[in-house]
């Protein structure tokens, strides 16, 4: 696997680690046991599976069978999720036996998680150089998991136009994150909390939400989506990235910051992504060799 136009190959590194053996089937709706994360939505409430489809259909975890869950994802596609970038950064510290996966379970602690093995993707490629930065971070990056999609799941529907965002318009903020820093409390179950757009310009590719009555993203919340509705379709549009400073990492009671996926650069960077990922082992390969010469 190599750098491709624009995009910037996350996985390199763990291409075995996900693959496990090009000719070995990577097992799917695996047994396993998941470890609590340090990380939920503060002050939310558990999704309800039937009345807030959209949210549920489309909303899952990213873990490894290790680690356990850690971050949380939406499906953009049949085959692939968008997430935060600092979360494929996990991936280097995983050992050499263990998968990144996600996992399509509202509730983590069912005696069987029904999983999928991540097989590929791309980080933003500004992410690298701007992970530091106070603003536009490109803290995005789609992943490609292997198998079909679990019956009662599908993909978002994304916002297209920017501009349609409001300040104070409703938000739902979705996560597997922790429940309370003080004193710590894991949610065992995926999590929503309503909040209001704050200020939809914070950035060029990113929105800020201050913490709403005592609501908002917390710690494995990362890469969790942003819903509004705009006439009245329900639609995902951001992506976590962060808390809205330092000392409120600690607390998750001072806002949270979120990739803006309508944003020009953003959307471009998921259709390019998607193409990408989509392409026939066959092309790629070829591809490969091209490059190579």
């Amino acid at each position: 696997m190599k750098n491709l136009n624009h995009l910037q190959l996350a996985l390199v590194a763990t291409t075995a680690l996900l693959l496990t053996a090009c000719n070995k089937p990577a097992a799917v709706d695996s047994a396993m046991t998941m470890k609590a994360s340090d990380s939920k939505i503060v002050g939310g409430v558990a999704v309800d599976i039937e009345a807030e489809a959209e949210i549920a259909q489309s909303t899952v975890a990213l873990g490894s069978l290790e680690v356990g869950v850690f971050c949380t994802a939406s499906l953009i596609a049949d085959n692939m999720i968008v997430t935060a970038a600092h979360c494929v950064d996990v991936v280097a510290e995983l050992s050499p036996t263990d998968r990144l996966v996600v996992v399509f379970n509202h509730d983590l602690t069912a005696r069987k998680l029904t999983v999928r093995p991540i097989v590929d993707g791309f980080q933003h490629p500004q992410w690298a150089k701007r992970q530091n930065e106070k603003k536009d971070t490109a803290d995005v990056a789609v992943l490609k998991f292997r198998g079909s999609l679990p019956a009662g799941y599908k993909a978002a529907t994304l916002l297209e136009d920017s501009s349609l965002l409001e300040n104070d318009a409703e938000v739902i903020l979705a996560g597997y994150g922790v429940l309370s820093m003080r004193p710590k409390i894991q949610a065992t179950e995926l999590m929503k909390v309503s909040v209001v757009l704050t200020d939809k310009a914070f950035s060029a590719t990113e929105v800020l939400f201050a913490q709403h009555e005592g609501g908002g993203a917390c710690h494995g919340d990362s890469g969790g989506p942003a819903f509004t509705k705009v006439d009245g379709k329900v639609v995902l549009f951001g992506v976590t990235s962060r808390a809205a400073s330092a000392a409120g990492g600690a607390t998750c009671l001072e806002g949270s910051i979120y990739t803006n996926l309508a944003s020009k650069t953003h959307s471009s960077f998921l259709k390019a992504a998607i193409a990408e990922l989509n392409k026939p082992a066959e092309e790629k390969a070829a591809e490969q060799v091209a490059a190579n010469q």
